[in-house]
């Protein structure tokens, strides 16, 4: 019998290595077989997908168990690692693993590993599995949390300094009202799924394992829809706008992100739903550019003020305006710092203000101006 994939092996560690010793031989491979390193290179690639897989299952504390429960049984009747099959009968019926004590009371005699791959995921098959081989599984898929909501929001400049609070419409999924989410008309029968008897799934049997899928042909319900609704088309749900109100704390940084819990998609089976996440974006402000808790503005000054030094008037995030000594002799792109006159951080302190100089040079002078500044010119020339 084909022998299943030995994810110890995989990842060059013992069946005794602690989750923490996996974990970093699963970086030292992943890192090495990656595919953006080994581009064109197929033997890495499907290296690179074993290692997945192996940390997938080993690093997962529930799913090694159950992994360990299968590659140490002792009535499989598979020769695993160089043990054959009548050296594994005469082991004791339980082993001891780094994930807890196995009882080996399987008989996979009749299961082929080597189309586990191809037919389901190695960690959903582990998870529909019963432990001592008790039958298949008739229960309902067990509640599942709702997906998250992912939204990108803009705010306006001034609100991401000083805070403040925004309604947002975002889309989500809710039950239809008009059939409360059954997806059958109102006032009409449904009737009992004849082909998973109510349950909503059915079991796929491979020898004494079973794994359960939902049912093709009532769409997992349990039951069979007469008279679809008129308002959701049988879906049971619709896309519905719901008005939030966000409040944006003061300083709020762009790419911040908030949380709300259980605003996002309706949970399946009774689970909890899912959470509405905002990725914020600041708009941009025709004077003032932030970087941290410190912003930045260009002031634009004549030629005269750059030699000679000159006071100008600026404005700060307050509203008010300060006085700002440019000293002489600047030159395009001086920085000036107002300290203190940034953005207001969670401790209290700020960040400052830093003015940038932009020298703006006249493009329509006067003869006399000319005139002057070829005079200046002449006595300025640098000789070399």
């Amino acid at each position: 019998m084909p022998k299943p994939k030995d994810y110890y092996k995989i990842l060059g560690v013992s069946s005794k290595s602690t989750t923490k010793q996996i974990k970093s031989a699963y970086r030292k491979l992943a890192k090495r077989y990656h595919p953006d390193l080994n581009q064109g290179d197929k033997r890495a690639e499907a290296k690179f997908k074993d290692i997945a897989e192996a940390y997938d299952i080993l690093g997962n504390i529930d799913k090694r168990k159950k992994y360990d429960q299968i590659r140490t049984a002792s009535r499989f009747g598979f020769d695993f690692g160089g043990t054959s099959k009548k050296t594994y009968r005469r082991k004791r019926r339980t082993s001891t693993t780094p994930t807890g004590t196995v009882d080996n009371e399987f008989d996979l005699s009749n299961f082929d590993f080597s189309k586990l791959g191809e037919m389901f995921n190695i960690g959903d098959i582990f998870s529909n599995i019963f432990d001592k081989g008790q039958g298949v599984r008739q229960e309902k898929y067990p509640p599942k949390k709702g997906d998250d909501i992912y939204q990108e929001l803009e705010i306006p400049f001034e609100m991401s300094i000083k805070g403040g609070k925004i309604t947002v419409a975002v889309p989500r999924e809710e039950p239809c009202p008009q059939c409360r989410g059954t997806g059958a008309q109102p006032g009409t029968k449904t009737q009992k799924c004849s082909v998973c008897k109510g349950r909503g799934t059915i079991s796929d049997n491979k020898g004494t394992f079973a794994v359960s899928r939902p049912c093709p042909r009532c769409e997992g319900r349990g039951y069979i829809i007469g008279i679809p609704c008129t308002n959701c088309k049988g879906q049971g749900q619709i896309l519905k706008k719901r008005k939030i109100k966000l409040k944006i704390p003061a300083g709020t940084h762009d790419g911040s992100k908030i949380r709300l819990n259980g605003q996002g998609e309706l949970g399946s089976a009774g689970g909890a739903t899912g959470d509405l996440i905002f990725t914020i974006r600041i708009g941009k402000h025709r004077f003032f550019r932030r970087e941290g808790w410190d912003i930045y503005c260009t002031i634009p000054i004549n030629i005269v003020q750059a030699l000679l030094g000159s006071k100008i008037r600026v404005r700060t995030l307050g509203g008010n305006k300060v006085v700002v000594t440019i000293p002489s002799g600047s030159s395009g792109g001086t920085k000036l710092k107002l300290k203190g006159l940034g953005v207001e951080k969670k401790d209290g302190t700020r960040g400052d203000q830093y003015i940038l100089l932009e020298i703006k040079v006249p493009d329509d002078l006067t003869s006399k101006q000319k005139e002057l500044i070829e005079e200046f010119a002449k006595e300025g020339e640098i000789k070399y």
